[in-house]
């Protein structure tokens, strides 16, 4: 029985897989056309290469609805005049909130990236970080030596792939400012997505994990073979669906 390759990828409740017709060895003229409709489909879904996709699945399996994204902006007096300074005071606030969190023996996860081009050109932040009790104090007073403007929303204000596209946006509209410039920064221990790969035969059943919500589920059928594509939105209570290769 034919063999298919399957890819099924999990970021947090975001679960999606793919199976298709391997692509390996070459295949005659009159074939070309239907071999490169499935390829054309299978580099759309099988890589996350830009910036903003990679964060998305970042964010999608490191926070949870009620974690916060906060928006952090400097009073006129204290406004920095570089990004480079501007880093180094979100550096400077990033180790004070750990030292807090650290003694009070809670876990700090977070995401945040620096803005400057837009909102009249002031240079400020966006953090994205897991949530405790004494957070909205904690963060206003740490950030007080530079502004009296701290906006604190639950991430689930915005969907995870939304708040990547607004968090990237600056470098995609205007370009890095350096080749290899970063576009956020994040602590070690983000989580990312679990990943295999596996063979499969060409009558297996490509399925979503019972309980899913399917966002997409499309199919792909021609001469040369097959592609199939399910997303889903995985329940609330996912610790069975673990994947293992």
């Amino acid at each position: 029985m034919a063999k298919e390759r399957r890819k099924i990828l999990r970021a947090g409740r975001l679960w999606y897989a793919m199976q298709y017709t391997s692509l390996r060895g070459g295949t005659p003229s009159r074939e070309r056309r239907a071999k490169s409709d499935i390829s054309s489909a299978v580099r759309e879904q099988i890589n996350f290469r830009t910036s903003r996709d990679k964060l998305w699945l970042i964010l999608e399996a490191t926070f949870a609805p009620d974690d916060l994204w906060i928006t952090l902006t400097y009073r006129d007096e204290d406004l920095p005049k570089r990004r480079d300074d501007a880093e180094k005071r979100m550096k400077a606030f990033i180790k004070a909130l750990r030292s807090v969190r650290k003694d009070a023996g809670n876990e700090m996860v977070y995401v945040w990236n620096t803005e400057g081009y837009h909102s009249g050109g002031r240079l400020h932040h966006h953090l994205f970080i897991n949530s405790t009790v004494c957070d909205y104090t904690t963060i206003r007073n740490l950030w007080k030596k530079n502004g009296d403007e701290v906006e604190i929303l639950p991430f689930s204000c915005k969907t995870a792939f939304a708040h990547a596209e607004y968090t990237t946006k600056e470098p995609r509209e205007k370009g890095r400012r350096h080749v290899g410039d970063r576009m956020w920064r994040s602590s070690r221990n983000i989580k990312r997505p679990e990943v295999i790969y596996e063979d499969v035969e060409s009558d297996d059943e490509l399925t979503a994990p019972a309980g899913s919500f399917i966002n997409t589920n499309h199919q792909i059928d021609n001469s040369f073979g097959r592609f199939r594509y399910v997303e889903a939105i995985l329940p609330v209570s996912t610790t069975e669906y673990k994947i293992q290769p």
